[in-house]
C-alpha cells in the first residue's frame, strides 16, 4: 500500500501546484486595486480559470487524504511540500522569472526543512486522545492567532499582506487536521455517532482558511502562498499535537531541538523567497496602465495616440 500512497501523494502535490497557478490567474483577472471583495467573489463564480483551480484543489486534497489512509504520516506528509517546488518552477517558466541563488536556496531550504521536520516529529511522537477540552483550548488559540494575522495582513500591502493571509490560512488548515483526528477517534472508538461540534469546527476552519487563501492569492505570487500552506500546515498540526496533546513527551531533547531548527529554516525560506522574488515584467505589446508598450531593442514606447516618450 505504501507505493500506492506515495503515488497518490505525488499526484496530490501536482494538483495543488496546478491549482495554485489557476486560482492566482483567475483572481488576477477578476480583482482590481480594491482587492478581494464580495463583488469579486460573485465574478469568480463565473470565472472558469478560478473554478478549475478550486476543483483541482479539491481533487488534490482528496488524493492526499487517501494517501494518509494508506501509509504513515511520516511517509505521506513530506511529499506535500513538492507542490511548493512545482509551483515555483511553473512561475519561473510562465512568468519568465530569473531567480537568484538566494531565492533558489530559499526554496530548497523550505523543502528540506519541512521534510526533515515531519520526519523528526514522527520518530518520537505517540498517539494521544483528542479530548473536548483540548479542542476548546486549540480553538481559542487558533482563533486568536488567525484573527491577529488577518488584521495585520488587512492593514498592509505587498509581501506582508500576502504572507499574513497565507500564514493565517495555513494555521486554519492545520487546526482542521486536529479536529479531523478527533472526529475519527470518536467515530472509531464508539463515541457520539455524529460529533457535531467537531464537524462544525472543521467546516468553519475550511471556509475561513479557503477565504484567507483567496486573499493571499490576490495579494502575492502563487508559489509564496503554496509555500506558506505546505510549510505552516504541518508545523501547526504537529505543534498543536506536541503542545496540547503531549505527543512529544517521550521525545529526546536533541530530536526536539532538531525539529524546531528545521521549522525555523522552513519558515525562513518562504519569507526569503517572498522578499527576493523578482517581479514579472510585462511582455512586449501588452497593455500597461491603458497604454500599449512596444518593447524591443532600439524602439521607443508608442501609445495609442501615436505619441512617444
Amino acid at each position: 500500500m505504501i507505493p500506492l500512497a506515495i503515488a497518490l501523494a505525488v499526484l496530490g502535490a501536482c494538483c495543488n501546484a496546478v491549482s495554485a497557478r489557476l486560482q492566482h490567474g483567475g483572481l488576477s483577472e477578476s480583482t482590481d486595486e480594491r482587492g478581494l471583495r464580495l463583488a469579486t467573489v460573485l465574478r469568480l463564480a463565473r470565472q472558469p480559470l478560478w473554478l478549475a483551480g478550486i476543483a483541482i484543489a479539491a481533487a488534490g486534497a482528496g488524493l492526499h487524504a487517501t494517501a494518509l489512509g494508506l501509509a504513515p504520516l511520516s511517509v505521506v506528509q513530506p511529499i506535500g511540500i513538492l507542490a511548493f517546488a512545482l509551483t515555483t518552477v511553473m512561475s519561473v517558466r510562465i512568468e519568465k522569472l530569473r531567480l537568484d541563488r538566494v531565492a533558489i536556496g530559499a526554496v530548497v531550504a523550505s523543502t528540506v526543512g519541512t521534510i526533515a521536520f515531519v520526519l523528526l516529529a514522527a520518530t518520537g511522537a505517540k498517539a494521544t486522545v483528542v479530548a473536548p477540552d483540548t479542542e476548546m483550548r486549540a480553538t481559542v488559540l487558533v482563533v486568536g492567532v488567525v484573527g491577529g494575522l488577518s488584521a495585520i495582513a488587512a492593514l498592509n500591502t505587498g509581501a506582508i499582506r500576502c504572507l499574513g493571509f497565507a500564514t493565517a490560512s495555513g494555521i486554519s488548515f492545520g487546526f482542521v487536521s486536529l479536529l479531523m483526528r478527533g472526529t475519527l477517534q470518536q467515530l472509531t472508538e464508539g463515541g457520539h455517532p455524529f460529533p457535531l461540534p467537531e464537524v462544525i469546527g472543521i467546516a468553519a476552519g475550511i471556509v475561513v482558511g479557503g477565504w484567507l487563501v483567496q486573499h493571499a492569492y490576490a495579494s502575492g505570487p502563487p508559489e509564496v502562498v503554496i509555500g506558506c500552506l505546505t510549510v505552516i500546515d504541518p508545523l501547526v498540526a504537529v505543534g498543536l499535537g506536541v503542545v496540547l496533546l503531549g505527543e512529544a513527551t517521550d521525545t529526546s531533547v536533541p530530536v526536539v531541538a532538531g525539529a524546531l531548527t528545521c521549522a525555523v529554516v522552513a519558515a525562513t525560506g518562504v519569507v526569503v523567497l517572498t522578499l527576493r522574488r523578482p517581479k514579472s515584467t510585462p511582455p512586449a505589446n501588452t497593455v500597461v496602465d491603458g497604454d500599449r508598450q512596444l518593447v524591443a531593442p532600439g524602439m521607443t514606447t508608442q501609445h495609442y495616440d501615436g505619441s512617444t516618450k
